[in-house]
């Protein structure tokens, strides 16, 4: 498993586009060498995999509509 400094994180987030691309790429938060940093992940893909579901029945309800 990939280990990453907050140094490699900042490239691969920007390489990937930001913070939630990096997510969907498969960048978990055990993978992160910075305590803080690691942290704050933790809590944005808890935050990703709610928000996850709803945009769906969001983008459902929408392609209904058109």
């Amino acid at each position: 498993m990939q280990r990453f400094t907050a140094d490699e994180l900042a490239k691969k987030v920007r390489w990937e586009g930001g913070a939630l691309d990096a997510i969907e790429y498969g960048i978990r938060s055990d993978q992160i060498d910075d305590p803080e940093l690691r942290e704050l992940w933790r809590a944005l893909e808890e935050g990703y995999r709610a928000l996850t579901p709803l945009v769906s029945k969001i983008e459902t309800c929408l392609q209904r509509a058109a």
